[in-house]
Parts: C-alpha cells; structure tokens; sequence
C-alpha cells in the first residue's frame, strides 16, 4: 500500500504518497482505515520532523485529520 512509499529514499515520491494519504484522510468512510493501518500513526509522527516541509506539514496534516477522528468526533 501506501504506507510502503513513505520510507522512499526519494523525497517526491514520499511527498506524492502523503498527498494521496491526505486526499484519503480527508474522506470520512476512509478514517476507520487509516487508524487501523499498522504503524502509519507512528510513521507519520516522525515525518512531522522532516527536513522537507512539505512533508512535515502534508504529514501533520493527516494526523489532524486523523486524530479528530481517534479522538471521538467519528463523524467527521
């Protein structure tokens, strides 16, 4: 899957699997998915510190989106 791109050596392709994890996480039917994805949680969390900001922020913001839902508001 997707998860499997994130620990690419090369940086765009990282930032395009971001771009479609973001898309995804974006969609409510898609959040139960996401969370249940061993390991993405963890992985996005340390990709919120990278060099490349697009990957950081595209990071973090699947983990906003994400953690909305953890955190109860499931509808959304």
């Amino acid at each position: 899957g997707l998860m499997g791109f994130l620990d690419s050596p090369q940086e765009e392709v990282v930032v395009i699997s971001l771009e479609a994890l973001q898309y995804l996480s974006k969609h409510p039917a898609n959040k139960e998915a996401l969370t249940n994805e061993s390991g993405l949680l963890a992985k996005l969390a340390l990709l919120t510190d990278h060099d490349n900001e697009s990957i950081s922020q595209t990071s973090s913001d699947i983990l906003k989106n994400l953690k909305d839902y953890i955190n109860g508001s499931r509808s959304t």
